[in-house]
């Protein structure tokens, strides 16, 4: 794959081929088409997009199984052109051990039977298969889930030179996408059009452009408040949309994560509405950069929170997506200063030794009930993970120092044995 296929531009034109793809068949199928916040969202315009799930994109990768289903094992029949042998069979001997994964979750069963009337019966598509017609998909039986793919692995679609499509261009947005986010990338699709016809410099001239204004679609404005607590969700543009704020009661703290000089102090207290609320701003950057430097300010906000002597504390968290490094800060409040029953707990914390992978795995996905658009990026996750849970961190960075101890010792012997090669070669007249 050469250099201009991985360009922006490339990933651009590829994005709105497979859109038009993942469109066709929402059309055709009759079905909402739900997308994968990881990064099904950038093959999806906001008009055909009924809603939002999260869930880890290299879950489906090849000896990375993390599937589930509602039917009998005996009953998983992935189609052939899509799965080899070897993979549906994995998939068929992993299921149970997700079962007993998912009941680790502690998700509300009941209320998910009453929803599920019928069995759940999937269906996979590529852009290599043909679609059912909507006879074929009886809903008097079951609940039909179309499992799309929504780029072509195989071969670039007619209408693309195969010389510049990218399958999965959307893939590993931290890469590539300069901070640009899906909903600014179907917002501002008319420009970056126009730019992407252009040059790679006009590309990033212009998403340049884009990530410094604030997003204000009415999904970027409206908060998200976490079941049983008062703990919001929300993006930096609501420090200045007084109407939406109108609608929300006072907060008693405000976490900014973002570094955002363009928000004024009136700006915060407007989002008090004259409530004087603890201030904490993370001052931490878009991406990767201020994902990694998450752990490190975490200690801010616990800290802070520590000092709460309200009962049950509004608290907001917002980031400039609302969606990153606010749900990764929303999620470290969660599973420190909330019980069990979701009480906050005033001038202490749950202990970090009882905070486990499972614990924070099944707060994450009850936080993305609340809110399904939540994307946390790996980098964010890390974070979490890394200031939750020391230990658990503390060895991890134990076996790369031990790993890196040993590069350098391979590097040394290396090193001698070079040495002791040169000195025989020149010892004995050979030419190097």
């Amino acid at each position: 794959m050469n250099r201009s296929t991985l360009s922006i531009q490339s990933r651009f034109e590829s994005i709105w081929l497979d859109a038009e793809f993942v469109s066709k068949c929402g059309k055709k199928l009759d079905l909402p088409i739900i997308a994968n916040e990881r990064c099904g969202s950038w093959y999806v315009s906001p008009e055909n997009l009924a809603d939002s799930c999260y869930f880890k994109s290299t879950d489906g990768h090849n000896e990375n199984l993390l599937y589930g289903d509602t039917l009998d094992v005996k009953d998983f029949l992935p189609p052939d052109d899509i799965l080899s042998a070897e993979e549906a069979e994995a998939i068929k001997s992993a299921i149970p051990a997700i079962i007993d994964d998912a009941k680790q979750l502690h998700l509300d069963i009941p209320k998910l039977r009453t929803l599920l009337t019928r069995p759940i019966r999937p269906i996979f598509i590529d852009p290599s298969t043909a679609l059912p017609t909507t006879n074929a998909l009886s809903r008097q039986s079951h609940h039909t889930i179309a499992c799309l793919m929504a780029s072509n692995a195989h071969s670039a679609p007619l209408t693309a030179p195969s010389s510049s499509y990218l399958p999965g261009a959307g893939d590993d947005e931290d890469n590539w996408s300069l901070s640009l986010t899906p909903a600014q990338f179907w917002t501002h699709q008319p420009s970056l059009r126009s730019a992407a016809s252009t040059s790679p410099a006009a590309v990033t001239e212009t998403i340049t452009t884009i990530i410094k204004t604030p997003e204000t679609s009415p999904r970027s404005l409206k908060p998200a408040t976490i079941d049983h607590t008062h703990l919001t969700i929300g993006t930096t543009a609501l420090h200045a949309a007084p109407k939406v704020l109108q609608l929300l009661d006072p907060f008693d703290v405000i976490i900014v994560c973002n570094d955002d000089p363009g928000l004024s102090a009136s700006q915060h207290r407007l989002v008090a509405r004259g409530v004087e609320p603890n201030l904490i701003e993370m001052g931490l950057k878009d991406g990767k950069l201020g994902a990694r430097v998450l752990r490190k300010r975490l200690h801010l906000v616990e800290k802070a929170l520590m000092k709460v002597e309200a009962r049950m504390p509004r608290i907001l968290v917002t980031c400039s997506t609302g969606r990153d490094l606010s749900v990764g800060v929303a999620l470290a409040i969660w599973c420190l200063f909330y019980d069990r029953g979701d009480a906050f707990i005033r001038g202490g914390t749950v202990p970090k030794a009882e905070i486990t992978k499972v614990y924070i795995r099944e707060r994450l996905a009850s936080l993305t009930m609340s809110k399904p658009d939540a994307s946390p990026s790996r980098a964010t996750l890390q974070s979490v993970h890394a200031y939750l849970m020391p230990k658990e961190d503390g060895k991890k960075e134990e076996r790369v120092e031990e790993w890196l101890g040993g590069v350098e010792e391979a590097k040394e012997k290396a090193k001698k044995q070079g040495e002791t090669l040169g000195r025989f070669l020149i010892g004995s007249g050979a030419s190097v």
